[in-house]
């Protein structure tokens, strides 16, 4: 009784140490996400890259988690960390449509 007892704390602390995981790569991919975006708005292009760098990698790590785990695929700060990731991708993706425009309403900043 004692080792089945040992056996089910190990693997619910595995869990909890890949829960542990995922909400530290998912909060550092929102705070990068936030700061890509002002610098989006400060025209920061390097900065802006060198984030989204930082971002996909982090995503990255984050399906890698998931590919052993997927019983976290709907985790809230998983989540989150993916929404905040496209919110940059299309922003800047409208940006530079704008951007390539003619029609004189170019408030790009990049």
């Amino acid at each position: 009784m004692k080792n089945l007892v040992n056996k089910i704390q190990k693997h619910f602390d595995k869990k909890e140490e890949t829960r542990e995981r995922l909400l530290d790569i998912s909060h550092d991919a929102i705070r990068n996400s936030s700061r890509a975006m002002a610098a989006l708005h400060r025209k920061e292009e390097d900065k802006v890259s060198n984030l989204l760098d930082e971002i996909e990698e982090n995503i990255e790590k984050l399906n890698e988690i998931l590919a052993s785990e997927p019983q976290f695929k709907g985790h809230g700060s998983l989540v989150a960390a993916h929404r905040e990731y496209a919110e940059i991708i299309l922003t800047k993706s409208q940006y530079k449509k704008r951007r390539s425009s003619k029609s004189g309403r170019d408030k790009c900043p990049l």
